[in-house]
């Protein structure tokens, strides 16, 4: 009996499944008011690719570049939270989405013109 040549065979992880990327939008309503008053901050979540809403994941709420609260989304990917705006100055507001085993992480930081304002009106 012949025998064959001895051949290795290397058993390698697979790669890191590729993600879907995202999409976050943020509305604040008002941007500006006495303090103290309540904005709302809402907006949406999307799937990068077919543009549908993510539903059930949680976003993270930050004011001041400090996270306020975590929210989970909607069944249409929307989301909102209520932010008390106690002293004056201009606050700035941003949500994120980490990620998860499907999608891609993502963060919308507001545009300048929409930070909070307070105003003290006498």
């Amino acid at each position: 009996m012949v025998r064959s040549e001895t051949v290795s065979l290397l058993g390698e992880s697979p790669p890191p499944p590729v993600k879907k990327p995202t999409a976050i939008t943020i509305q604040v309503n008002p941007t500006q008011g006495v303090i103290p008053f309540r904005a709302l901050v809402g907006g949406m979540l999307f799937d990068g690719e077919t543009w549908i809403g993510i539903p059930l994941v949680q976003v993270a709420i930050y004011f001041d570049g400090v996270l306020l609260r975590r929210v989970t989304t909607a069944q249409d990917g929307g989301y909102t939270s209520a932010v008390d705006v106690k002293t004056l100055g201009t606050h700035t507001v941003y949500v994120e989405f980490e990620g998860n085993d499907v999608y891609e992480g993502c963060r919308f930081v507001e545009p300048l013109e929409q930070a909070f304002q307070s105003v003290l009106r006498w």
